[in-house]
């Protein structure tokens, strides 16, 4: 026996509707976590590229108005503490392990290609995943810029603070987002901890008698609300079957 579903023109138009804002609503799910994805590397590329641009900006300064190894301050009396300088680093941050500078160029290659994969999975996470990695994107470009340039071919450290060893924008791009990411796992942490403690202290039922006996009265009343209605439901009429 075949069935044959016939439908007038007023549920035509209401099915059609239905899939028509079903439709759109798909098109929605799927353009909202595109949106948040491009928004997402903007950001990171516009912070990224403000640290590259600061830093290769005050690097060519150093370059072109400072030889190798001369310093320089406007400040007499803050000479002892702070200076520029134009320092040769062919090691890693802060000049620490001189004369590997070919080694350190394909390691910045990689430390670029693992932040620029690792971004992907911080985009629904917290912001401040998102500027940390943004920070240190800057930091590693930065530095690896004055690796592969053939006019430069080593790094350009510049800032001289105290006996601290001598460092630039990119690595302090590098230094804090670092500290970012500490003291924002710190905070998660605790934030965890909290909502552990306050969903411990918000049970329900808990070790309260009084508690649970409310709540199995509440259910009753609910079940005998049920059965009490249950004669006003009215079942909807299906549509009509033709042989």
């Amino acid at each position: 026996m075949n069935f044959k579903i016939y439908v007038d023109d007023d549920q035509r138009t209401v099915f059609m509707t239905i899939i028509k804002n079903r439709k759109g609503l798909d098109e929605n799910q799927r353009r909202k976590p595109l949106s948040k994805k491009i928004k997402a590397y903007l950001e990171m590329f516009a912070i990224s590229g403000i640290i590259v641009v600061l830093d290769q900006f005050t690097k060519y300064l150093v370059r072109t108005n400072l030889q190798l190894r001369e310093t320089w301050m406007p400040w007499e009396w803050l000479e002892p503490y702070a200076r520029i300088i134009h320092w040769k680093n062919t090691g890693v941050a802060f000049g620490l392990f001189q004369g590997r500078g070919w080694l350190f160029t394909l390691i910045g290659l990689m430390v670029v290609f693992v932040i620029l994969v690792f971004f992907r999975k911080t985009i629904d996470s917290n912001f401040y995943w998102r500027l940390a990695i943004a920070a240190q994107l800057g930091g590693a470009i930065g530095n690896l810029i004055d690796r592969i340039n053939p006019n430069v071919g080593y790094v350009v450290d510049f800032i001289w603070i105290g006996n601290f060893p001598v460092f630039n924008f990119a690595d302090m791009g590098i230094v804090i987002g670092a500290i970012i990411l500490i003291i924002g796992t710190w905070t998660a942490d605790e934030e965890a901890k909290r909502t552990l403690q306050d969903h411990t202290a918000g049970n329900p039922s808990g070790n309260d008698p009084s508690r649970a006996e409310n709540i199995a009265i509440n259910d009753e009343i609910t079940e005998d609300q049920f059965q009490n209605n249950s004669e006003d439901l009215k079942i909807p009429e299906l549509p009509d079957f033709k042989s």
